[in-house]
């Protein structure tokens, strides 16, 4: 199941993206903001920013927690 991000009283944006903040260590599978392709990243360490611009991250494939989009 994908978690779709959107901004506060909005619908989702094709042109407009999320940096990330993972606060537990792990995995997640991410469609950036400018493709419809997942990008799978691995071994993020616990208290990190994603700098990549993402409109969705899935469930499947994604084991890291406490995920914050930041606008």
């Amino acid at each position: 199941k994908p978690y779709q991000i959107y901004r506060a009283n909005a619908g989702p944006s094709d042109s407009e993206g999320f940096s990330l903040f993972v606060g537990g260590a792990g995995n997640i599978a991410v469609v950036p903001a400018s493709s419809d392709q997942v990008v799978k990243l691995e071994n993020i360490p616990d208290s990190s920013f994603i700098p990549l611009q993402v409109k969705r991250v899935n469930s499947t494939d994604t084991t890291a927690t406490k995920i914050i989009a930041l606008r």
